[in-house]
């Protein structure tokens, strides 16, 4: 099998590769772990996982929270389905696909990877008895939600831990060595290194700064390299792109008209961008970057090659302040998993995490800018900052000498807080999976589906005489002058039928009429080549939207039936919403604002309230007050 990887890329596998490799592939455990540094070459190993298992018959998922994470993991690890988290759990959730005892998950930055998210991936691969491997890196960016459960994972499972090592990426040896003290928290060590070859700079103040680290970035560009420039803040990364576009103009890199954008960004060809969302029915990624090739002032829309070499036709509405943002500068956050041969990253805080991602992302020579009155300042003012640790833990990790939550919940000598706060986060997580085993409430897919449908007919009737979206355009241009010509024709065949025409007004309003015919046959024809790719496109989204409104219907009467067939549940959720309420006020802290710590969507009292009601619309009053059942976690029998 490892020759079959060498034959297919001719990349040799690192000894570390190699082992995790025939570990991932030979051991018969449920769950891998894979913990890899910066440039260790993951994905090169992934892909020859990929190729293991797929010789042997099975079927190999790729997945990953960011979409930009998944799209790279599907094309470098050459996975014919690779998807955002998100998506895969929505389709498992809706039965749109499955998994089973010869499917493999790997789940790419699982390091980012909420906990909620995690657990409904770990239980859905338990029932079908999938395999799943976990691969990222504890000590770079975390989850956003509530997180940890990766470095709690690697701390407990050992045997199930496979760790590359080995630093591929830069060429410099020494580099490679000041980045692995940066990750394992020597940042004096780091720094000096830093200090000392060229990796540190420094301006005055943050005008001086931002200016000179553009202008460095400007001279990577004009020597051909892949080169970004990273900050943490966004406003600083939106001075960076100031800048940096007003040195791409002046070099002539900006060409043809220039739009303004929903939100008043401005673009032209030429100008590098970054989208900040999903859109255009899963094409589009966040965090995906690439060059506009042109702009369409008529309908705002803008034609991109993206930088993985595909042609993107973004639509006004993909151009708003929150899609879409000029990419010559890009937060850290989005770089992780990146590689370029050069770095421009400007010091505005993060920790030790945000540092060492953004400082592993270049082959050749990454430099941090801050802004100090020499050197020497800069660095210490960087061993200063850069040690401050902000990964995610488990409660449980927290030095309490009992290992198993249970037990800290019923030792009466552990903190109260912390068995209060593990009480919590079991109940929670217990009412997640009763709330995740009920199929979603589609009411309000199915209102929005009415009214884009509404929508999209109102354009067709509008695409006839050029009013509402159309107007403006050049196919309502021309709708409406057709509609001018024709009353104008009207106007002079009234005029014809009148007996007090003199013989030389009658030869005028002939000929009025004759070139008005004309004149229609020309914009009918006109009219046509431009609507008719239009008409097309509505319909066609008529048809989807249709589809997709037999499919809602579907479900929503599936969610009637099921919650008709499933009366305990409501008895479930309105004890776990009753013992969650008791052990907040515990806390003391406000139910609502622990909804919005915990980031939990799929278990908001929303949710639950939408439960409760559909069952009492569907139910008879029961008769009696049954028992309220104590609920436990569930087993995940994960095998590690």
């Amino acid at each position: 099998m490892i020759a079959k990887q060498r034959s297919l890329g001719g990349v040799l596998l690192t000894a570390g590769q190699q082992q995790a490799v025939s570990g991932i592939t030979g051991s018969g455990r449920g769950v891998e772990l894979v913990v890899g540094v910066a440039g260790a070459g993951k994905t090169t190993a992934l892909d020859a996982v990929r190729i293991a298992f797929e010789t042997a018959g099975y079927t190999v998922v790729g997945t990953a929270t960011s979409g930009q994470a998944a799209r790279t993991l599907g094309r470098d690890a050459h996975l014919a389905e690779s998807s955002t988290l998100a998506s895969l759990l929505w389709r498992l959730d809706h039965h749109q696909t499955q998994l089973t005892t010869h499917t493999v998950v790997i789940l790419d930055e699982a390091g980012m990877t909420d906990d909620p998210d995690l657990l409904r991936l770990l239980t859905a691969t338990a029932d079908a008895r999938a395999k799943v491997v976990m691969v990222g890196d504890d000590r770079q960016l975390g989850a956003v939600g509530p997180g940890g459960s990766l470095g709690a994972l690697i701390d407990r499972h050992e045997p199930g831990v496979w760790v590359l090592d080995q630093n591929v990426r830069q060429t410099d040896l020494g580099e490679r060595a000041a980045l692995d003290e940066l990750r394992a928290g020597d940042i004096a060590v780091a720094v000096d290194w830093m200090a000392a070859h060229g990796r540190i700079a420094v301006g005055a103040d943050r005008p001086e700064t931002l200016g000179r680290m553009v202008a460095a970035w400007a001279a990577d560009v004009d020597q051909g390299h892949d080169t970004m420039m990273l900050a943490w803040k966004r406003a600083n990364v939106d001075a960076l792109n100031t800048a940096a576009r007003q040195i791409w103009a002046d070099r002539g890199r900006l060409s043809g008209p220039e739009i303004t954008a929903p939100g008043g960004r401005p673009y032209r060809a030429g100008d590098r961008i970054v989208t900040l969302a999903p859109g255009a029915h899963g094409q589009i990624v966040t965090s995906e970057r690439g060059t506009v090739m042109a702009v369409n002032p008529a309908d705002g829309s803008i034609d991109a090659r993206m930088d993985d070499g595909r042609l993107q036709h973004l639509s006004a509405a993909h151009t708003a302040k929150d899609r879409l943002n000029h990419g010559y500068a890009i937060t850290v956050h989005r770089s992780q998993g990146a590689t370029v041969d050069t770095l421009q990253r400007l010091e505005d805080g993060g920790g030790r995490e945000l540092a060492y991602v953004s400082m592993s992302r270049a082959r050749h020579h990454a430099t941090v800018w801050v802004t100090a009155d020499d050197i020497d300042q800069a660095a210490e003012d960087l061993k200063r900052d850069w040690p401050q640790e902000r990964r995610q833990r488990w409660a449980i990790d927290s030095g309490t000498p009992a290992t198993d939550p249970i037990d800290i919940e019923r030792n009466r000598q552990a903190n109260p807080a912390l068995r209060n706060a593990l009480r919590h986060a079991r109940l929670h997580a217990e009412q997640s999976a009763v709330v995740a085993g009920v199929p979603s409430d589609v009411t309000a897919e199915l209102r929005a589906n009415q009214v884009a449908q509404r929508a999209e007919r109102q354009a067709l009737a509008d695409l006839k005489n050029g009013s509402g979206r159309w107007s403006g355009t050049k196919v309502g241009n021309v709708a409406q002058a057709i509609e001018r010509t024709e009353q104008s024709r009207q106007q002079a065949v009234s005029r014809s039928n009148s007996r007090s025409l003199s013989r030389s007004d009658a030869r005028d309003v002939k000929r009025t009429i004759k070139d008005a015919d004309a004149r229609l046959d020309q914009l009918r024809e006109r009219y046509e080549t431009l609507a008719a790719p239009q008409r097309q496109r509505v319909e066609t989204s008529l048809a989807g939207l249709e589809t997709q409104r037999v499919d809602l219907e579907a479900r929503a009467h599936h969610r009637t039936t099921w919650l008709t067939a499933h009366p305990e549940t409501v008895r479930r959720l309105e004890h776990l919403d009753t013992q969650l309420d008791v052990v907040s006020r515990a806390l003391g802290v406000e139910r609502d604002l622990l909804d919005g710590i915990d980031r939990t969507p799929a278990v908001s009292r929303t949710a639950h309230r939408s439960i409760r009601q559909d069952l009492l619309d569907h139910l008879p009053a029961p008769q009696s007050q049954p028992p309220r059942p104590t609920i436990e976690g569930p087993d995940l029998g994960l095998g590690l």
